[in-house]
């Protein structure tokens, strides 16, 4: 199955399989749609909010805009944008009309930015306002034509109205209906087709886009969609570029664990969203919960701030024994801590859950979908237990190999 069909076919929220066209009247991008409950909220503007069938109407839509105005089979198409809860509609959109989506890192500045139009061969490339001067320079600066740069102005925030062409222009042009689509994905290999293509410098050093099949992509959405469901929403602080935050975005959009947007990095604003929000679980860096460890355990009556939290899992990097025991003592004592490893290329390596056993550099165990084993990179014959190695990892979820980079690929 490809990933297109794999999203849209999941039952809506409220456990209806409907998913009948919208009523030409409630077409309109900025029209609220209210059948279903809401997967996607900003946290920061809790009034704007995406129910499931929202979301598949606007994949739909925005599928069919994107293919009216010339976006041809898998097309690279980016998007430069702080975290919002359109960010991966816009994406899945953009997949469902047979293109190929990249996420990019909002610390690039121009040569970063120019690097990562070549490593992913973006063709299209959609931009927040903010990002809309360095964009327009970045392509000039490549020689690229102007036209290629969109305007990523999504509903509830204000309409672009400047020449660029912008997603709420493409989307409300007449004609763009969600009777109109058609799967572009439909009846081609999920194998060797391409979804995504994700930055990463791995191991290899310099910048590359990893490349995630349709297959893969299935693969992962199943593994996400496993997840417990919840009926306290999830908090999403990590970038959205990064694939931590597409899977947390896809395991939204299977209908039965709310998740919170937010672009809040700083320890009080994301303490103060979980309290706010009555948050039950959120993923966080080792150095966001060193910052809120310290912070609460130095305010006595601020520890009651996380007093909702049922889960916290911490990602990216090693975390500090001592973080990790402050933090502890700062959650209920129904809650659970758990870390995970895994890459770009291949998510969920290996994960546990955090005890008073855990010391850091403990990893967990591997999924059941993944195998792994330990090898001596000079002859990659596997080391005997207790030997130092290089870790090789299988599962249908990886990735395909780099974009146009088939030297990092052997690597």
């Amino acid at each position: 199955m490809d990933y297109t069909a794999r999203i849209l076919s999941q039952n809506l929220a409220n456990g209806s399989t409907d998913s009948r066209p919208v009523r030409a009247a409630e077409h309109s991008m900025f029209t609220k749609l209210t059948r279903g409950a809401q997967i996607l909220v900003d946290a920061d503007r809790p009034d704007r909010q995406i129910s499931r069938h929202e979301y598949i109407s606007l994949v739909k839509r925005i599928a069919v805009g994107l293919q009216r105005f010339g976006v041809g089979d898998q097309e690279g198409v980016g998007l430069l944008s702080e975290n919002d809860i359109y960010y991966y509609v816009l994406g899945d959109g953009a997949v469902a009309a047979g293109a190929v989506f990249s996420g990019i890192p909002t610390f690039v500045k121009q040569a970063e930015l120019a690097t990562a139009i070549e490593a992913a061969g973006l063709k299209w490339l959609f931009v927040a306002p903010e990002f809309l001067h360095l964009a327009l320079a970045t392509v000039q600066g490549l020689g690229l034509l102007p036209t290629m740069v969109l305007v990523f102005d999504p509903p509830g925030l204000a309409p672009y109205t400047g020449p660029q062409a912008s997603l709420s222009k493409m989307i409300d042009d007449d004609g763009v209906d969600e009777a109109s689509f058609r799967n572009a994905n439909e009846g081609k290999d999920p194998a060797t087709r391409e979804a995504f293509r994700f930055f990463t410098s791995g191991s290899t050093g310099s910048v590359k886009a990893a490349v995630i099949s349709h297959r893969a992509s299935s693969v992962r959405a199943d593994m996400v969609a496993a997840f417990p469901s919840s009926d306290r929403p999830f908090l999403l602080v990590i970038g959205m570029f990064h694939v931590s935050g597409a899977l947390i975005h896809t395991r939204a959009c299977s209908g039965d664990l709310p998740v919170h947007v937010t672009t809040a990095s700083d320890a009080a604003a994301v303490v103060d969203r979980i309290q706010a929000l009555g948050v039950g679980a959120t993923m966080i860096t080792p150095r966001l919960m060193d910052t809120i460890a310290v912070m609460l355990d130095s305010e006595n009556d601020l520890r009651r701030s996380l007093s909702s939290l049922q889960l916290v899992s911490f990602v990216g990097a090693p975390c500090r024994q001592e973080t990790v025991d402050m933090f502890r003592k700062l959650l209920p004592d129904r809650a659970m801590m758990t870390t995970g490893y895994g890459a770009t290329e291949l998510p969920g390596l290996s994960s546990c859950t955090i005890d008073e056993n855990w010391v850091t550099g403990c990893v967990g165990r591997p999924p059941p979908s993944t195998d792994l084993k330990l090898v001596d990179p000079e002859t990659l014959q596997e080391v005997q237990p207790g030997a130092t190695g290089e870790v090789c990892a299988r599962s249908p979820g990886c990735f395909s190999g780099y974009y146009n980079n088939a030297a990092a690929t052997e690597a």
